[in-house]
């Protein structure tokens, strides 16, 4: 009996040497990952390779338009197969995305020619009993057995027509990702009138753009606008890290509210670093305080209006500057005139204000974000009284300011930065990181958008390598690790001859062990304990086991990822 426990402690030896000069071998299904200082040996064996973990993906979009100008922001989209380009208007005030197709029964002329659904060999249309057949709220209805949304907008203009799902070519080098979107029968209103072909909805529902790109995995729940003076900016899409010595500030998204919108909590507006002692209960009326892209100025409570034009008013009008009707005859502006052109020196002339949000969030709002250039020197204020209906936040009082909209923390967070130095910062960070390893959530180089441009800036989409990794693996085919060295294969593959010869050797001698045990006792301990050994506890509980490490392991990686 004594020898066949040294027997079994020299197999158990040899069995441990085999395994461990076999790492980059062929014998054994265990599958070593060469890490950074070591190994890891996954817990459970796999006949076939694990499927690739993907990363976590991060882009830039770069973005059109003006607050005055143009009257909105929009970006382009590749959609379809082959891929064509559609300009959409940036709108986190709308839940569905939407350009006009071929056959529209009521659409305007706009940018781009009408999108063809069946000259996409991607395109599918959506039946009314399609698990993808969602529009939120109000909720998709059937026509002609197929899909259908319809949407109106308190400026009486509206959308309507079929739902589709399609490729999206996401700015950055991967495969396209598939999206559903709207397909449009009918336009009326401003969207019939606009030039840009559509709308992207990126509102605070399921369904919405961003949203569908977390649901499949591609992008974490994050994206971040920035629109620009005089013009363009940036939509990045992801947990793109702001450049470095920029400062964010964040505020409480609030939840339960209105479902669709981006709302948060306002307790006072300063102008001149006075507060304007307005009852905060004012901003929790209405629809409440709505981060609103698609809303060109800004709407606010009436005494809120009151008192923060008055106060900017006076304080311009003391410093020598004149009131004067607007250029615009249809509407009854509040203007002043006598400062120099081109926002420039504005500070001498009018007050820096401030919206405060919860936490003591103060989203500074020089004369840049509060007023526009109607005439040649004459600037009128970009906000409007909208009675009780709640407070519109449009994109006039964020130009060059990251607004970053982070559901993941349910937070929002203010980057005062011209949005050109910001790609700027990006593109320098992309071009620091070594060509094997992308600098975290940073762009490729691309074209950036600068204050100083005098003609249309134009963007080509640019790529964002993002590092928030899922997993650690190496370059390559992760199903299998790296090759060692020439010599190191030799030195693997006559080690491991070797072993198996010993093997051979033992346990021919431990079978000539328990036939002896039986032949000559009739009975065999040593075969007992072997096979006590090698049996489960339990039918299934070893394959229980290791599937339940190998996934908390998946949940921990995931985790970190994620922070």
């Amino acid at each position: 009996m004594l020898l066949g426990l040294v027997l079994i402690v020299v197999l158990a030896a040899s069995q441990g040497h085999a395994a461990g000069i076999a790492v980059n071998g062929t014998g054994f299904s265990r599958r070593v990952l060469r890490q950074p200082g070591g190994f890891v040996v996954p817990l459970r064996q796999r006949e076939q390779p694990s499927s690739r973990r993907h990363l976590l993906r991060s882009g830039v979009l770069p973005v059109q338009g003006a607050v005055r100008e143009v009257g909105y922001f929009y970006t382009t989209l590749k959609l379809g197969t082959p891929a064509r380009t559609f300009s959409v208007i940036i709108d986190t005030g709308s839940t569905i995305t939407y350009i006009p197709c071929k056959g529209c029964a009521h659409c305007g002329k706009h940018q781009d020619e009408w999108f063809d659904p069946d000259a996409s060999s991607t395109a599918k249309k959506l039946g009314c009993k399609d698990p993808l057949c969602n529009c939120g709220s109000p909720s998709c209805w059937c026509k002609e057995s197929r899909c259908y949304y319809s949407r109106t907008y308190a400026e009486k203009s509206s959308s309507e027509g079929w739902m589709i799902e399609d490729a999206f070519g996401f700015p950055d080098d991967e495969p396209p990702v598939r999206m559903v979107f709207g397909c449009e029968n009918g336009e009326t209103g401003e969207i019939y009138r606009q030039m840009a072909d559509g709308i992207m909805g990126m509102g605070n529902n399921n369904n919405a753009f961003q949203s569908q790109l977390v649901a499949r995995g591609v992008i974490e729940d994050v994206f971040s606008l920035c629109f620009g003076y005089p013009k363009d900016g940036l939509l990045l899409l992801g947990d793109v890290a702001m450049p470095n010595g920029s400062s964010t500030i964040y505020t409480e998204l609030k939840t339960n509210t209105f479902t669709h919108y981006y709302n948060v909590k306002m307790d006072s507006i300063t102008v001149d670093g006075q507060s304007l002692g307005l009852d905060r209960a004012m901003f929790d009326r209405g629809y409440g305080v709505v981060l609103d892209s698609g809303t060109t100025f800004t709407y606010l409570p009436t005494d809120a209006f009151k008192a923060m034009s008055a106060a900017i008013g006076k304080y311009a009008e003391a410093h020598g500057l004149q009131r004067t009707p607007g250029a615009d005859p249809q509407y009854n502006d509040i203007c002043w005139k006598g400062a120099r052109d081109g926002f420039q020196g504005l500070e001498e002339f009018f007050p820096p204000a401030e919206f405060v949000f919860a936490g003591n969030a103060r989203l500074t709002l020089p004369p840049l974000r509060y007023l526009f250039l109607s005439r040649p020197s004459e600037y009128c204020l970009g906000f409007f009284d909208n009675g009780a209906a709640g407070t519109l936040i449009g994109g006039v009082s964020v130009r060059d300011v990251v607004v970053t909209y982070d559901r993941r923390k349910s937070r929002v967070g203010f980057t005062a930065m011209p949005c050109g130095e910001v790609a700027s910062a990006l593109e320098a960070r992309a071009a620091a990181a070594p060509a094997n390893q992308p600098a975290a959530n940073a762009p490729a180089p691309a074209a950036v958008p600068t204050n100083a441009t005098a003609g249309p800036a134009v963007l080509p989409p640019a790529i964002v390598a993002n590092v928030t990794k899922v997993d650690s693996e190496p370059n390559g085919d992760p199903s299998s690790p790296p090759a060692p060295p020439y010599h190191a294969q030799l030195a693997t593959a006559s080690s491991g001859n070797f072993g198996t010869i010993i093997i051979v050797v033992v346990l021919a001698v431990v079978l000539a062990v328990v036939v002896a045990e039986v032949v000559f006792f009739r009975r065999s301990k040593l075969r007992d304990w072997l096979v006590s050994l090698w049996r489960p506890s339990e039918p299934g509980a070893q394959d229980a086991s290791e599937l339940t490490s190998l996934v908390a392991g998946e949940k921990v990686v995931v985790g970190t990822s994620t922070v």
